[in-house]
Parts: C-alpha cells; sequence; structure tokens
C-alpha cells in the first residue's frame, strides 16, 4: 500500500508541476549511432610512471590557490565566502581528498569503516549491493558515513551515491524498494512525465535511505535495449527524446533534493565494448558526435545538471590520444567552453580495464586532473589513501600545481554548499 501510495501521490505532483519541454529546444542528427571497433592501444599518451619519491610539501600543508580558470576555462565565479573559508583551514591533503569518491570494502566492520573514513577524509563514498542488504542496513550505513566524515572535515558532510538506473542497475534491491523497469522500458512510453515520475519516485526512496546523490541518468544513444554494456540502460536511440527526458528526469530529481548524475559523456552508446574490460575505440566523425550523442548532454546542461560523468572511450575524431576521462579537448574545450558546464564532472570507475590495462594508476589521477575531471570515482580495488598519496607527489614534483587541486575542490564544495553539505562548516 505505502508503494501505490507514493506513486499515485508522485503521478499528481508531477501532473501538476510538470512542464513539456519547448518543442524545438533540442536539435539534432537522425538515425542510430553505428557500432564501432574495439581494442585497446598500447599505453597511449606520454607520462611518469610508478610511484615516484615520496617528497611531501613543507609542513604538509599549502594554501588554497586562486580560483582561477586553466586553459580554455571560462572564469569561474567569485568563490562563495563559506566555500573559501572550508578551503582555507584544510591542508593540500584534505583538498585533494575531498576530489575522491572511495568504496567500502565488504568485509569492513563498523568499527573498520569508521577508523577507515577517519584516516582518509574522503569527498564521498559509493554504496553497493553488499553495503546494502536491507533498507534498516542502508540507512544506518549512511549515518555512519554521514556522521564520521562530517566531524573529521570539521563540517563538511560527505557526498553518499549509488548506481540505481532501474532495471538490470540497482545497488538497492532489497525487500521495500520500488522495482523501477530499465530506461528502456520507460523511454519506449514517449512520455517525458512519465520518465520524470519514476526519477522523482526513486530519488524519493534514495533520499529516505540517506543518499544525497544518484548516479544516473544514462544519457547514452542506443536503439537496442538489450543487455550489452548500454542497452536497455538507455532511454532510446533518438537523441532529441533522450533530451527531453534529461530534462524530466533532472527537475524531478531536483524536487526530491537528490543530486543526479548525467553519464557517460560524450556518450557510451556509440560501442558495445564494455569499458570493464578494454578501451573501447569509436570511430565517429565529430560531427556525428556533437550532433547525435553528445546533444542529450547539451540539453542536461541547459536543464541544469549540477554533474557529469566521463566515458573510458577513446573518440580518434576529437582526441587520438587519450580517452575522454583523461582527455582535455573533451572535458575542458567541448563540455566546459562549448557546452557551458560549470558543475562538477565525475570519472567512471578508475580501476575500470579500459584505464587500469593502459595506465599506471599515477598517470590516470595526472590526466585526468589535467584534463578537468574534479571528482574521481575508485568503486573497486585502487586504495584511496595511495592514491591521495600519489596526488601529494605529483603536486610536490611540480607534474600537477596547487591551483589544478584547488579547481577541482572547489567545485565539489560548491556543490556540497548548494546541497546543505557545509551547513556545519565553520
Amino acid at each position: 500500500m505505502r508503494c501505490v501510495a507514493m506513486v499515485l501521490a508522485c503521478s499528481v505532483f508531477l501532473g501538476c508541476a510538470t512542464t513539456a519541454p519547448e518543442k524545438g529546444a533540442v536539435t539534432g542528427g537522425d538515425g542510430a549511432p553505428g557500432i564501432h571497433g574495439s581494442g585497446a592501444p598500447a599505453r597511449p599518451g606520454p607520462g611518469p610512471q610508478g610511484p615516484g619519491p615520496r617528497g611531501k610539501p613543507a609542513a604538509g600543508r599549502l594554501p588554497p590557490g586562486p580560483s582561477l580558470p586553466g586553459p580554455g576555462e571560462t572564469p569561474a565565479a567569485e568563490m562563495p565566502p563559506r566555500v573559501a573559508a572550508v578551503m582555507e583551514r584544510m591542508s593540500l591533503r584534505e583538498r585533494i581528498a575531498q576530489r575522491f569518491i572511495t568504496f567500502i570494502p565488504r568485509d569492513f566492520s563498523s568499527q573498520d569503516t569508521e577508523e577507515f573514513l577517519r584516516k582518509n577524509k574522503p569527498g564521498g563514498v559509493v554504496l553497493y549491493p553488499w553495503n546494502c542488504r536491507t533498507s534498516g542496513e542502508t540507512r544506518s550505513l549512511s549515518r555512519l558515513v554521514h556522521t564520521t566524515l562530517t566531524r573529521a572535515t570539521g563540517g563538511v558532510g560527505p557526498i553518499i551515491c549509488a548506481d540505481q538506473e532501474g532495471g538490470r542497475v540497482r545497488a538497492l534491491r532489497f525487500d521495500g524498494m520500488i522495482d523501477l523497469p530499465s530506461p528502456h522500458e520507460i523511454g519506449r512510453g514517449g512520455s517525458a512525465t512519465l520518465v520524470g515520475l519514476y526519477a522523482y519516485v526513486n530519488a524519493v526512496q534514495m533520499k529516505e535511505l540517506g543518499f544525497n546523490m544518484n548516479l544516473a541518468p544514462v544519457l547514452d544513444i542506443s536503439e537496442t535495449g538489450d543487455r550489452s554494456i548500454v542497452g536497455d540502460r538507455s532511454y532510446g536511440g533518438d537523441p532529441r527524446r533522450v533530451g527531453d527526458y534529461a530534462r524530466a528526469y533532472i527537475a524531478a530529481a531536483a524536487e526530491a533534493r537528490l543530486i543526479p548524475v548525467a553519464k557517460h559523456f560524450p556518450g557510451h552508446g556509440i560501442t558495445r565494448v564494455d569499458s570493464h574490460g578494454s578501451l573501447p575505440v569509436a570511430e565517429a566523425t565529430a560531427a556525428e558526435l556533437m550532433e547525435t550523442h553528445i546533444l542529450p548532454f547539451r540539453a542536461a546542461v541547459e536543464a541544469g545538471i549540477q554533474a557529469v560523468m566521463t566515458a573510458h572511450i577513446l573518440y580518434p575524431a576529437i582526441d587520438a590520444d587519450r580517452p575522454a576521462t583523461l582527455s582535455r579537448r573533451i572535458l575542458t574545450d567541448i563540455l566546459r567552453r562549448d557546452l557551458g558546464f560549470d558543475g562538477v564532472i565525475i570519472s567512471d570507475g578508475l580501476e575500470m580495464g579500459a584505464l587500469s590495462k593502459n595506465y599506471s594508476m599515477r598517470e590516470t589521477l595526472r590526466w585526468a586532473i589535467i584534463a578537468g575531471v574534479d571528482l574521481m570515482l575508485a568503486y573497486l580495488r585502487y586504495p584511496i589513501g595511495e592514491m591521495i598519496d600519489l596526488v601529494e607527489d605529483l603536486v610536490a614534483e611540480g607534474e600537477l600545481t596547487v591551483d589544478d587541486i584547488d579547481r577541482g575542490t572547489e567545485r565539489v564544495l560548491r556543490l556540497k554548499l548548494a546541497h546543505g553539505l557545509l551547513d556545519g562548516a565553520g
């Protein structure tokens, strides 16, 4: 009965509150995307190897740099006073830690989790089915994560997120959750209002469990609703319609006060190769990417999306050297400058084979930060403490600057400020 009541309430709410997108607001090319080649080039791009010497900045603390744009970036707005105050009192290591979302190992007890979080102070945590076997367990864990990290950081609350797309990709599968259809099934209905309804139900459920971010919606274009890497995770093959769905999804998530993440920029539907295992190569023209696969992301930016996740895919027509997650051309020049996105760029999982088979952890971190990634996701193997160490080394050795660190940290803290996660920070 509770589930039925929620659906009815949401239906009434969205029927009154949702307005249809303007006709013609999203334009682009027609037709289904092609399916292109696979394979991974041997370690593309230059970069330092190995962990390097353990050089440290003096006293472990460097002051935050000015809020200056990097090459190709639009000038940043003036830093909010609360964000400036938080950054000023943080050490360099603490500012680096804010740029990571980490997993909690499945064998950790509550005490292990608390000690792990207190020691590393990550900017956020991603939870998986092994962390979330019941609603009570999930609420207890999210409360522990929030309380521990807020205290450890002097009032900076964590991002707590999960993959809850609907269909086969659901971290939260226990009794009491409303099972949502796959995005492809929802998209076949042709109704942006229906997309908004499902997005709102999903967001309300997640908020009740203590989450403040969902790693969805998938805005990749795919005609086929199969079980390939994108397949039924996509809302469909019409980029204009998917753009309309993106607007409805973002509005509904905002109503429930949950942060949605549009993924996987600039489009994973162009290939059936699974980037968890190897590096896909998308042999599409720049025009095809802009007119088809990037179109829903443009709609999401126009609708006010605050976070976008990257694709671990090589797009030779745009950048022949590095996949999107490590490409300044794709993330800074296209996503930030051309599309006007000034929110948080989140990487897909750094341990995925597309990156880990071609780049060392050190290379991945260096190029991701240079490319413009603000928040880096470690979802399975990479230890958060070692990653923070490596970034500290890169700064100490001059391969990254303090400004490189602080640009991303500022964006993460701006997002947290907008969602009440700095309310306890002095």
